[in-house]
């Protein structure tokens, strides 16, 4: 290798450098010792090679160096020397850099740069950096390498507490690397449950988020729940193992950010939005709603508990305490609403999706398979069972129709109709067989009696006395529960 050759290649190597991403600069500086060591041995072997004519000296024991004297006819010359010396430095910089991730004794300069980038808010690099060396981190920070010295744990503890809790880089990962996210909450360490806590609030709370994407993109179903599939990053990693969503309470930041949109709804005119006309809302307006999203992601959520026999009601109960916001802000009043439609508002129509979803966790007793837990009943009396899906969703869904039907403001034809969408799930219900329990707990829910629920039952016995003559066969057992509440039946209007 002549000098201009040498010169070429240094070239070349800091052109690829130059080339190359600042993130992948910035994490080959992070082996700067093995980049030193090589340097320092190779280069100015290099050089001298280059530059033997005029700095080379005999050896002083011709005997003894042997095979070291350059030149001659069968022996290397310098530049072939150099040459191989270059090359060598290269193989030995590739071997201890790439793709060599790094070791406990890398974390104090990790822990420097990326403190650096998240101050610089160059937050792309700051993952691709960090990403790889997740397990690392968490392996030393948890005292499991035992080797790693303490100012190595106490840097790792400094990258998981950047990349956990830094809520403007937190905020980013949700949006952003959706993947790393997952990622993240995968790994089982304290500041992993507020982590996931706050992407899941990122991402319910920024309409048009990868989360809103997934939960419309999430359709497809497998008889009694659905199927959800890879390319659904968040869904997947969530509900594909309902244990993942049950581990990490996922509910609780989801619907409390739905709650809190709706409880704050009326400073922000999305109160406004909602008692607007249901218009093209219930094609398309849907998926950039929060509180339709929400529930969706409640149903999500509980009926992949509820087909893979998960034994837990998962935080179901969120439903009434979302009625009751969407019942404080009801008014049909709004010019252009039609008061005789179906469902007449945003409002109305998000009740009524409230009330279905609750009814299809019911209605799924007739369809899971023999030796589901969720089958098994501890009792018929309606009374709490945590680990029993419908059973659970039963008391929640009477829970509801009770907020309904004493909702004064509520246009009666509208609480009307709902309740008759409930004396179906009744009715469709088994009546006899081993299922049979489910309908009993049902009715006995329905019409528990007790002095604080008159005016609810009141206006339950209105609402079966004025359900379809056709179907009122079906539910004779929910009208015979009621005879016992009010001995005197009210005629047929």
């Amino acid at each position: 290798m002549s000098i201009d050759g040498f010169l070429t290649f240094l070239g070349l190597i800091l052109a690829l450098l130059a080339l190359a991403s600042d993130a992948t600069r910035r994490r080959l500086l992070l082996h700067w010792r093995s980049l030193a060591l090589g340097s320092v041995v190779a280069l100015p072997m290099a050089l001298y090679l280059q530059l033997f004519d005029a700095l080379g000296r005999p050896c002083p024991a011709a005997s003894a160096c042997g095979g070291l004297i350059l030149g001659g006819e069968g022996r290397l010359g310098p530049g072939e020397a150099g040459y191989l010396v270059v090359l060598g430095w290269l193989v030995f910089v590739v071997w201890r850099v790439w793709p060599r991730r790094l070791g406990a004794r890398h974390l104090p300069d990790l822990a420097g740069l990326l403190s650096a980038l998240a101050e610089e808010k160059r937050f792309g690099e700051l993952c691709r950096i960090a990403g790889p060396e997740l397990g690392l981190v968490q392996a030393v920070a948890s005292g499991k390498v035992l080797r790693a010295t303490t100012e190595q744990q106490a840097s790792a503890q400094v990258v998981q507490r950047l990349m956990h809790r830094r809520e403007d880089l937190v905020r980013f990962i949700a949006l952003e690397r959706p993947r790393l996210a997952v990622d993240m909450m995968a790994r089982r360490h304290a500041l992993v449950f507020d982590f996931a806590d706050e992407v899941l609030t990122v991402l319910i709370s920024t309409p048009g988020s990868q989360l809103f994407a997934e939960v419309a993109d999430n359709q497809g179903t497998t008889g009694v729940g659905y199927a959800y599939p890879a390319h659904n990053i968040y869904l997947h990693f969530l509900f594909a193992d309902a244990e993942q969503a049950k581990d990490l309470g996922v509910w609780q930041p989801v619907m409390e950010a739905v709650i809190d949109g709706l409880r704050e709804a009326g400073g922000s005119g999305y109160a406004d939005r909602l008692n607007g006309a249901v218009g093209r809302f219930s094609e398309h307006g849907r998926w950039k709603d929060p509180t339709f999203v929400g529930i969706r992601f409640l149903d999500l959520m509980v009926s992949a508990a509820l087909v893979q026999g998960v034994r837990d009601h998962m935080w179901l109960f969120y439903a009434p305490h979302v009625l009751k916001q969407l019942l404080a802000i009801y008014d049909e009043s709004q010019s252009g609403v039609n008061p005789m439609a179906e469902t007449p508002t945003r409002a109305a129509w998000l009740i009524q999706e409230l009330f279905s979803m609750q009814l299809r966790w019911i209605d799924s007793v007739a369809q899971l398979p023999d030796g589901s837990p969720h089958l098994t009943l501890e009792s018929t009396r309606p009374v709490s069972e945590p680990a029993n899906i419908p059973k659970s969703a039963i008391l929640a869904l009477t829970d509801c129709l009770e907020q309904l039907l004493t909702a004064d403001h509520v246009p009666e034809r509208f609480r009307r109709h709902i309740a008759h969408t409930v004396f179906r799930s009744v009715r469709g219900l088994p009546a006899d067989g081993p299922r049979a329990g489910f309908r009993e707990v049902l009715v006995a829910a329905l019409v528990q009696p007790d002095d604080h629920r008159e005016p609810y039952l009141l206006a339950l016995r209105e609402a079966v006395t004025d359900f379809d003559p056709g179907l009122q066969d079906g539910v004779l057992d929910l009208r015979a529960a009621l005879d016992r509440v009010f001995p005197i039946w009210p005629r047929r209007r």
